[in-house]
Formats: structure tokens, sequence, C-alpha cells
């Protein structure tokens, strides 16, 4: 009786508000979405990119890592030529450069890394996070 009023999205939906899996982020606008987004430190943001394409493009965009480049301490590894590629190839690639030349220039002299050092999913700036 319940389908004959309801399409099976509603009943998809209410199926999964009783089992408590519901996902209020998607039901968001996507500016809403991006003001969660930009909030998040980079690993989080590295973690929702690989949950779907949708999430994937919102972190990927610009906005995001040029405002976690601005909250990070990349700041002291940034050259000028890296900080020209921003406008070129784009803040995540200026991140992810300006990260590993910090990573090279803090290693221990065994050659690793402590753990405050880690981010992860992001060593290749070119490479699809998913």
């Amino acid at each position: 009786m319940i389908e004959c009023r309801a399409g099976q999205e509603e009943l998809n939906f209410i199926d999964e508000l009783l089992n408590g899996h519901i996902n209020y982020l998607d039901r968001l606008p996507k500016r809403a979405q991006m003001g969660v987004i930009l909030f998040l430190d980079v690993n989080s943001v590295v973690a929702m990119a690989k949950t779907s394409s949708h999430y994937k493009t919102l972190c990927y965009e610009d906005e995001v890592w040029s405002r976690l480049y601005k909250r990070s301490n990349l700041k002291t590894f940034m050259t000028s030529g890296l900080l020209s590629s921003a406008l070129t190839q784009g803040w995540r690639f200026t991140y992810v450069m300006a990260f590993r030349i910090k990573k090279s220039v803090t290693q221990t002299p065994t050659g690793t890394q402590g753990q405050s050092g880690r981010m992860s999913g992001i060593s290749h700036p070119h490479k699809s996070l998913g």
C-alpha cells in the first residue's frame, strides 16, 4: 500500500532513515558542501576525495588547496617559481610540491620521516586519488 503512494526513491529514503544511514552532507547545496570541505585538514580532504567522484571534484578545487596552503606551515618552503606554479598547475600541485620540499629538508639523518610528516594519499600530484 505504501509503495502505491510513494515511489521507490521515497521508500529507499525511508529505509535508510530507519536504519540510520542518511548522508546529510549529500543533501546540502554544493556551496555548503564546499564550506564543510574548507574546514578539513589535508588528510581529511584526501580521504573525502576518495569517497566519490563528486567529492573528488570538490576536493580538487583550487580554493580548497589554496586554503590548505594558507593554513599550513609550508610558506617557509615556497619558492617564487613554485608559487607561480599555482597559477599554471593549480594549488594542489603547488601544495604537494611544497610538502615534498619540506619533507626532503626535514628528513632525519637515517632518511626516515617522522610521524608528523605524513600526508597520506597525495604523494603524486598528477595522479588521481581514487
